[in-house]
C-alpha cells in the first residue's frame, strides 16, 4: 500500500510595475519601466525575488506620424531569471539562472493617416 503526503505551502506572492513618460521639449520623451516580483516559498525551497529597470527615449519625427524609440532594457543588468534554494533531507541546492536580459532596441513607428498628439 502506497502512503501518500500532502503538503501545504501558505504564502503571499506580489509583483509591481510602474512606467512613466517624462516629456522632454517638443519632440522627445523619456520612459522608464520598473518591475518587480517577490519571492515564493515552494514546497521544497524559495524563489527569490527579481526586478529589473528599462530606459528609453522616443523621438517624434515626420511631421509627428512617425516616432524613433531607443530602449535600454534591463538596463542595470540585474534581473535574474531564477534564484532558487531546494532543499529535502538528503540534498540542499542552490541554483542561479541568468538569461540575456540586458539589451538595446531600435524601433520605428509610422501613423497611416493620422497625426499623433506627440
Amino acid at each position: 500500500m502506497i502512503k501518500a503526503n500532502t503538503f501545504h505551502v501558505e504564502d503571499y506572492v506580489y509583483s509591481a510595475k510602474i512606467t512613466s513618460d517624462l516629456v522632454l521639449g517638443k519632440d522627445f520623451r523619456f520612459q522608464t519601466t520598473g518591475g518587480y516580483e517577490s519571492p515564493i516559498h515552494t514546497i521544497t525551497g524559495k524563489k527569490f525575488e527579481y526586478y529589473y529597470l528599462d530606459l528609453g527615449l522616443r523621438k517624434s519625427i515626420l511631421k509627428k506620424k512617425g516616432s524613433l524609440y531607443l530602449k535600454f532594457a534591463d538596463a542595470f543588468n540585474n534581473m535574474e531569471r531564477e534564484r532558487t534554494n531546494t532543499s529535502s533531507k538528503d540534498i540542499i541546492s542552490h541554483h542561479t539562472s541568468k538569461a540575456i536580459t540586458r539589451r538595446v532596441l531600435l524601433s520605428f513607428t509610422y501613423k497611416f493617416n493620422k497625426v499623433a498628439s506627440f
